[in-house]
């Protein structure tokens, strides 16, 4: 759904099947995986190929109050594993099951973070390139969290929309 303007590296939504897969992941030069689940696994994290960071957003409500400083706390390990992997020139797959809800709205929040969208571009934005994206429930009001939190406070790092894939 996006790529880094200076490594190329490429931020993809998948869903279980492309997640368990070692040679889909290898085929689309994936190191880094964000498991957006609570209890799904990390498949090959005993291979050493593929580093992995477990984001488990459907609980976002349990850590983010009203404050923006919650929603940034609750993002901020999941944005710096993902721009730390990207920066570096390592493509990151953001997975949940189906790669709709949980997956989709974690491939949101990274629009907003690193192409500065707003919630309601990134939306539209991820639904061009993954039309099943479709954040759903509690997911929309994080988004909206987020976004406040960044018209407070924009991230430092941020790159323009048009390298959206």
């Amino acid at each position: 759904i996006w790529r880094h303007p200076r490594t190329g590296a490429t931020l993809y939504i998948g869903n279980v099947n492309a997640a368990s897969n070692l040679a889909v992941l290898k085929d689309k030069n994936v190191t880094h995986v964000v498991n957006c689940t609570d209890s799904m696994p990390n498949y090959h994290q005993h291979t050493g190929e593929i580093v992995y960071h477990r984001f488990d957003i459907a609980a976002w409500w349990r850590s983010v109050d009203a404050t923006t400083e919650s929603a940034r706390r609750f993002t901020s390990p999941m944005f710096n594993f993902v721009g730390d992997a990207l920066s570096h020139g390592n493509s990151v797959m953001v997975h949940c099951l189906a790669g709709a809800h949980r997956a989709g709205t974690t491939g949101c929040l990274c629009l907003m973070h690193f192409a500065a969208m707003d919630s309601s571009t990134a939306v539209a934005c991820a639904k061009r390139c993954r039309p099943v994206v479709d954040p759903i429930g509690s997911l929309p009001e994080l988004l909206r969290k987020v976004e406040a939190a960044y018209r407070e406070e924009p991230p430092q790092t941020r790159y323009s929309a048009a390298h959206f894939a």
